[in-house]
């Protein structure tokens, strides 16, 4: 079975992932692995009876004798994007079988069976074990850095939620700006400025690290009339040229080589 989890809902692995392992439960997956895998891991092409063939057999016989631990890798897990619903990461779910020994409250002793979960990035070759949740976190970068993506991405929306569709199309103007404004905690507002004759022209406003930078709407009207422009004589949507390290500087150059053909059409 093929489980798909969203980054937002990474905590379902807190769930999934046994809370009380056994002390030595790693050393017990290393040693089914290595049982497992003895033909593959120690081949033994020597000539029988020579000194190292004799080496191999010692080798696999340390392993042949560990014991024989019920270990089973069930569901596949997917960690998968909010955003575009990309995959993130995927492991596989194992369990460890075993029969304990406890005792009651009279002392006496009884057996009960129990099932430990882990998780495992790559069990055919026994890469990334994981019997924590928060082991996650001190060893894939990129799952904590496809987080904080995917909350800058929920952040971004449910911000823009707020005002009408009018408003909307200037924040997707400046979308990295304002995520970026949102993600330190900086204000983002559509407003204006009280002057003498009661009030001024509205203006998108981003706080920021550098100070507050302020668009005025209708020259934001003017940018988004611009579809496409020639950028060295190629037809270029605007807002995906990578060049321009701002809006601004992109629609500078942009409204002096607009596409004439793509406007008349």
């Amino acid at each position: 079975m093929d489980r798909k989890i969203k980054l937002k809902d990474l905590a379902v692995l807190h769930n999934i992932i046994s809370r009380r392992q056994p002390r030595n439960i790693r050393e017990i997956i290393q040693q089914h692995y290595e049982k497992r895998n003895i033909d593959r891991r120690y081949p033994n092409e020597y000539r029988p009876g020579s000194a190292d063939w004799q080496k191999i057999e010692d080798e696999r016989a340390v392993i042949l004798a560990y014991p024989d631990h019920d270990i089973k890798y069930t569901d596949e897990i997917t960690i998968i994007s909010d955003r575009y619903n990309e995959t993130v990461l995927r492991f596989t779910l194992g369990v460890y079988t075993v029969d304990e020994h406890h005792h009651d409250y009279d002392g006496c002793s009884y057996m009960e069976t129990a099932k430990y979960y882990f998780l495992v990035h790559n069990q055919y070759w026994l890469h990334g074990v994981y019997t924590k949740f928060s082991d996650l976190f001190t060893e894939y970068h990129n799952l904590v850095d496809g987080i904080l993506a995917d909350y800058d991405y929920r952040m971004f929306y449910d911000f823009i939620k707020q005002y009408n569709k009018e408003y909307q199309e200037y924040f997707y103007l400046f979308e990295k700006e304002v995520k970026k404004a949102l993600s330190y905690g900086y204000d983002v507002d559509i407003t204006q400025d009280r002057n003498y004759h009661g009030v001024g022209q509205p203006y998108l406003k981003i706080d920021g690290l550098d100070g507050t930078k302020k668009y005025y709407l209708d020259t934001l009207d003017e940018i988004l009339k611009i579809k496409y422009y020639w950028y060295n004589d190629r037809k270029t949507k605007f807002g995906d040229n990578y060049h321009f390290n701002s809006v601004m500087e992109e629609y500078e150059y942009a409204k002096d080589n607009i596409c004439v053909e793509e406007e008349n059409s």
